[in-house]
């Protein structure tokens, strides 16, 4: 939604924006999941189409609240990177140094976040073997992971984990999504009232523009 100076009210007459009939309206850019259903051979992961127009997601919300991401290892853990494949120039994966690396059977849709000092990398993943440690970037990357063990500053300090593969679905709370599907692994309390509860996914970068506007006024809109 944009307002422009055109919207403009004036001192003595604000133009008001109102939910109706003293209720209260929601501004939003999600996109409501439905249609949920018990995914067979899975204690408490369910599965439903992602809404129409929506072809992958980053965030999921239920009841309010933002849910975690399927990775390895779980949320408040990570790996350390040992080694980046490459130079300073370009990279094609990296060499894990501790904890157990999984051996993706299919790794569509699966990113490593890499964490250096003050910043965060993703890169898509084509592969990750738990016998050699290494996770194989989809491609070269240019630049590489910053900060990592060929500058010999900060490469032991370097965190990452990997995101979004069904095989990671291992927690109450977390979730992975394909490009057509997102499974969803409920807790006991919300398994009786999923399809009741709002699970939404976030699918607008802005939800307001208010430009050059004076004396606009909004009430019982959140």
């Amino acid at each position: 939604v944009v307002f422009t100076a055109a919207d403009s009210g004036t001192e003595s007459t604000p133009v008001f924006w109102k939910s109706a009939n003293g209720s209260r309206a929601t501004i939003s850019g999600g996109a409501v999941v439905r249609k949920w259903e018990k995914l067979p051979g899975r204690i408490g992961v369910w599965v439903a189409p992602l809404p129409m127009g929506v072809t992958e997601a980053h965030q999921l919300f239920v009841g309010g609240h933002r849910r975690s991401r399927a990775r390895s290892p779980n949320d408040g853990q990570f790996f350390a990177i040992e080694k980046v494949m490459g130079d300073a120039n370009q990279s094609d994966g990296i060499i894990l140094a501790n904890g157990t690396v999984p051996t993706l059977t299919d790794a569509m849709n699966v990113e490593a976040v890499v964490y250096s000092t003050y910043i965060a990398q993703r890169y898509p993943v084509a592969s990750a073997d738990g016998t050699s440690r290494a996770v194989r970037f989809l491609g070269s990357v240019s630049p590489p992971p910053k900060y990592a063990i060929y500058s010999g500053k900060h490469g032991k300090q370097s965190r990452t984990y990997l995101e979004n593969s069904f095989e990671f679905l291992d927690a109450p709370g977390e979730w992975f999504a394909n490009s057509s599907h997102v499974f969803y692994y409920a807790s006991p309390d919300e398994e009786t009232k999923l399809e009741d509860l709002d699970v939404v996914i976030p699918v607008a970068s802005e939800l307001v523009q208010i430009i050059g506007v004076e004396h606009l006024r909004f009430d019982g809109i959140d």
